[in-house]
């Protein structure tokens, strides 16, 4: 991820969790395959529009940007 801030950029991006225990796989669009990822850890929704069939663009603590269902996780705000 890159970019630069400006003072317009004030609002932080909500923690949310992928639900469960054990792994999950999920589709890495710059990679073009699925990623094991686990359950439970933090996560931040990173594009909220629906991406394909209820898919979001998650970005994981693990550092990988993956493409979720929306139902997979947990919103737990700024925990």
């Amino acid at each position: 991820m890159s970019g630069t801030l400006t003072e317009d950029d004030t609002t932080l991006l909500p923690e949310s969790a992928i639900v469960g225990t054990g792994i999950i796989f999920c589709y890495s669009p710059s990679k073009r395959r699925f990623i094991k990822i686990l359950r439970g850890i933090k996560v931040f929704v990173i594009d909220d529009s629906t991406i394909n069939e209820g898919r979001v663009l998650i970005y994981t603590t693990d550092g990988f940007l993956v493409e979720i269902e929306r139902k997979e996780l947990l919103h737990t705000r700024y925990d």
